[in-house]
């Protein structure tokens, strides 16, 4: 009887946001000839530019592929372990060729809370806490490991290309006290002597698989498979269905949590001069905030 009372109370979460105006799409050439040297985070872009996330829930979204972790929690092989770790990171850029679009730039203060715990095991808080360069701090717990990151985002426009540079250090820890921390992801996985014990080879948008290496025999195991994109995903911003969920308005989130910024609320819904407007007074005010404080 409680399982069937759990079922019923599982939160019903929305499957659609409003489709993209198709007079929306932004262009990038004549916007960009007047920025040529100048750091992107500096830039007031329009909304036009934006996709209806900000940069806290686009951080949070690389934890869609969370069982990854939780496999990974209840693994004895330490080497595999480290893997499937790996092939976590790796899922996180699923969908980074096809959003075209930028996150919103969150404001000094700015917060984000996720909880998953009913169908995916964990919450998340992050907080922007830097403003030139966008910086942020994600807290992660789950009943089996927790997840901890900074994020700083060093971006430049040159004259022929677009330098991004992330920044910062994540660090996974599991219940049985082994702890990860990485900036980069590789591979290959090396024991202690330099010898090679697991492969991994992916698609990076689509698969993954773990192949283990030496002893006996070799062996390959797929652990990670991206999911479809829902119906009409070319439309509302080529999100998941997990990125559709993100933005979902809840009841007794907190005043500074990205869900309740107007101008975001506004681009989702297709209003883009409204929404352009509201952005320009938030950074405005923004401004004024950090100039009274260096004062």
């Amino acid at each position: 009887m409680s399982n069937n009372n759990n079922e019923t109370q599982q939160k019903q979460r929305r499957k659609t946001i409003p489709l993209r105006p198709e007079n929306a799409n932004p262009n990038y050439l004549t916007l960009i000839k007047g920025f040529v040297g100048k750091e992107l985070s500096k830039m007031a872009l329009p909304v036009e530019f934006n996709e209806p996330l900000s940069m806290l829930q686009r951080q949070t979204e690389e934890l869609e592929y969370s069982y990854l972790l939780d496999l990974a929690s209840k693994e004895k092989d330490l080497f595999k372990q480290m893997s499937l770790i790996c092939v976590f990171v790796i899922s996180g850029y699923s969908t980074i060729s096809l959003r075209t679009t930028k996150p919103f730039n969150p404001l000094i203060g700015e917060t984000f809370e996720c909880d998953r715990r009913e169908d995916k095991g964990w919450r998340s808080i992050a907080e922007q806490i830097s403003h030139h360069p966008p910086g942020s701090a994600l807290y992660v717990e789950s009943n089996s490991w927790t997840l901890q990151q900074s994020y700083i985002l060093e971006s430049k426009l040159k004259g022929t290309n677009i330098c991004l540079k992330p920044c910062g250090q994540t660090l996974i820890k599991f219940k049985d006290g082994n702890t990860f921390s990485y900036g980069k992801v590789t591979g290959k996985v090396f024991d202690n002597e330099n010898i090679e014990r697991y492969q991994i080879e992916a698609q990076w948008d689509k698969w993954a698989k773990i192949l283990k290496i030496g002893e006996k025999s070799n062996f390959e195991e797929i652990v990670w498979n991206s999911t479809e994109l829902p119906p009409n995903s070319n439309k509302m911003h080529n999100f998941t269905q997990f990125a559709i969920e993100l933005n979902e308005e809840e009841m007794g989130i907190a005043p500074t949590d990205s869900r309740r910024r107007p101008d975001q609320r506004l681009c989702e819904l297709g209003e883009f001069g409204a929404a352009n407007r509201l952005k320009k007074c938030l950074e405005q005010a923004q401004r004024e905030r950090i100039k009274e404080k260096g004062k």
